[in-house]
């Protein structure tokens, strides 16, 4: 279909009498859910983008229609940029979002858990081990803003906090919530 002169919806785009993408376009630009052809394969090679939900969900380096070479992703809030290796993360990553950002280390998909760079806003900086979710835990340092230095381990407390009403756990989250700070992650 068409908009404004431009193909807008779904369409399918030939150049020299071939079949170069297949989905969804707006404004006369592939848009949404779609499939890019080379030689009659669904393979792209180079730089580009993929959008989901009229979003960009990727951009940078392809080959053979997996990601490969420099390249971000993109989330709700948040980026992940490094270089990819047939769709795999392989090698230095900086995942930024929500005020912190991580520097990871990865090889075949695998974060280095380890080693990584954790810097949260405000100048608090976390050097050492990660969780499987990239947050600190075991053993590393952590650099505050005003030069003070910590070395050790973190360590986890889980908490549970039990209720008798609907509703009344709801002011002990609220007051829990406020302790959070550089040294306490709630």
């Amino acid at each position: 279909s068409f908009k404004n002169g431009k193909t807008d919806g779904k369409a399918i785009r030939f150049y020299e009498g071939k079949i170069v993408y297949k989905g969804d376009f707006k404004a006369n630009v592939f848009h949404g859910v779609g499939e890019l052809y080379k030689d009659k394969e669904n393979l792209f090679d180079g730089n580009g983008k993929v959008f989901e939900r009229q979003k960009i969900s990727y951009s940078g380096g392809f080959k053979n229609g997996k990601r490969d070479g420099t390249g971000t992703e993109y989330g709700d809030g948040f980026s992940i940029s490094g270089k990819y290796k047939q769709d795999l993360k392989d090698g230095h990553f900086v995942i930024k979002g929500h005020g912190i950002t991580r520097e990871v280390f990865y090889k075949d998909d695998i974060p280095d858990l380890k080693n990584a760079k954790i810097s949260y806003k405000g100048g608090v900086v976390w050097e050492g081990g990660i969780d499987s979710i990239l947050n600190p835990k075991g053993e590393g340092k952590v650099s505050y803003a005003n030069g003070d230095l910590y070395e050790g381990e973190v360590q986890d407390i889980n908490l549970i906090v039990k209720a008798d009403t609907n509703g009344s756990a709801e002011p002990v989250k609220s007051a829990l919530d406020k302790l959070s700070n550089d040294q306490v992650r709630i």
